[in-house]
């Protein structure tokens, strides 16, 4: 017998024996009340013997199926001696609520053996009690007793048979669900309107840091500052009985974790929401996936720095906000066809790194810089005068003038530099960068 057993049979023993304790006290007040204390027939004391080994042994918890054929048997016994000292027709009644109580088991056994102590008290009663109990009821009634007996036995062991064909249905389903949770990076979640509580279940792997039951206010010490306000919105909306889906950024041991959080609010039959029951999906892969992606379409995969693609989503950003000026750079690199049939690609594609990287800490934060071609640049500037433009010019020439160590080897750089500047709302992009490439072409004749 499995530990859940021995547990679901030692909470069915406790629940009966405080049944038939709340009975039998019951019984004896109102015997003392109505009759006197005299009135307690003298096996009661022997059941209260018997009602103190049983309890001692339900809290213990020992032999719980013993102690429920012990109980059973026990329960018919006290019946048996209350109809013979007080012989009335309610005593009987009460008898069959043994049959009935036997049910909670879920044991077909059990069922039979009270049916059958149904059936066994109703004979001797009829016979032998029937002056006092069925004065009225002719011999050949007892059949009908017999089989109201029969009938009720059938039916609470049909009922049974289809509430322990439905609950081991449940059972499969919440192994299959809980199966599922654990092999997938999917976490379940409840929150009480009412106390404000939220409790986890089946937390993941990554939300170690997260405990599973904590206040909903507490919920902003997880996620990060600038979703506080989505938070707070997705909250309101659900408790107007909304659902809601929202993306959740957690830091958690040094990393951060995305997560699809799902809300479905419950309503109670006043239709009002009681308690909001959700989901939370780990899509920190997806996201890592697509943050990947978005740099391999934005980005240049050799230098790290912006693309064509991204050079004209940053311009139309731009224009969208209204910049007040915008210039475009076009550097080229000087004789790089010579330094790559002298060194080697390899080592021309590493000065182009370094080469990269410089010409970004010659920029603004708010300036981006794009590699189009080969050995050829442009840098997007915004808000910035004509003067500020050449600066930054100058500046790029100037960090260019030190040759560059690539693998041992001292290899001079210089650079052609074209400006233009933005100042038709119709021009586009490529106008720009083709105004720049003439002016470059002008500053490498000169």
């Amino acid at each position: 017998m499995t530990k859940q057993d021995k547990a679901f049979y030692n909470q069915r023993n406790t629940i009966i024996f405080t049944l038939i304790l709340l009975f039998f006290s019951t019984q004896v007040m109102f015997n003392i009340i109505q009759e006197g204390i005299a009135s307690i027939f003298p096996p009661a004391f022997v059941f209260i013997g018997f009602a103190s080994v049983v309890l001692l042994l339900i809290v213990k918890q020992i032999c719980p199926v013993l102690m429920m054929y012990l109980i059973v048997v026990l329960m018919y016994v006290y019946f048996f001696f209350l109809l013979l000292d007080s012989p009335y027709l309610v005593n009987y009644i009460f008898m069959w609520l043994g049959l009935i109580m036997s049910t909670m088991y879920q044991n077909y056994r059990i069922i039979l053996i009270a049916s059958a102590a149904s059936t066994i008290l109703t004979i001797y009663t009829f016979f032998y009690l029937h002056e006092e109990i069925f004065p009225n009821v002719v011999l050949e009634d007892l059949t009908y007793l017999i089989l109201f007996g029969v009938f009720v036995s059938s039916f609470l062991l049909v009922f049974i048979k289809y509430s322990l064909r439905l609950w081991q249905d449940a059972v499969i389903a919440k192994e299959k669900l809980q199966y599922t949770l654990e092999n997938t990076d999917i976490s379940t979640w409840s929150l009480e309107l009412k106390t404000g509580c939220i409790q986890l279940s089946n937390p993941l792997v990554c939300m170690r840091a997260i405990p599973e039951q904590f206040s909903i206010k507490q919920l902003t010490n997880y996620i990060s500052s600038e979703q506080h306000t989505t938070v707070e919105q997705a909250y309101n909306s659900m408790k107007k009985g909304n659902r809601e889906t929202i993306e959740l950024k957690i830091v958690s041991q040094d990393r951060v974790f995305w997560f699809q959080c799902r809300g479905i609010p419950i309503m109670n039959n006043f239709g009002s929401v009681v308690r909001i029951e959700g989901v939370m999906l780990d899509v920190t892969k997806q996201k890592e996936t697509e943050e990947h992606m978005k740099k391999l379409a934005y980005h240049d995969h050799l230098t790290g720095v912006a693309n064509r693609l991204k050079l004209q989503h940053t311009f139309s950003l731009l224009k969208d906000i209204n910049s007040h000026s915008i210039a475009v750079l076009f550097i080229d690199l000087n004789f790089f066809k010579h330094i790559n049939d002298t060194y080697g690609h390899d080592i021309g594609d590493i000065l182009l790194q370094k080469v990269a990287i410089h010409l970004k800490d010659q920029l603004r934060e708010v300036d981006t810089l794009a590699r189009i071609g080969g050995d050829e640049f442009v840098a997007l500037l915004s808000n910035v005068t004509d003067e500020q433009a050449v600066a930054i010019m100058n500046r790029i020439h100037e960090t260019l003038e030190k040759p560059f160590s690539v693998q041992n080897n001292l290899i001079p750089v210089s650079a052609s530099i074209g400006v233009s500047m933005y100042t038709d709302e119709q021009q586009t992009l490529e106008q720009l960068i083709k105004q720049a490439d003439k002016a470059m072409y002008e500053d490498k004749r000169s």
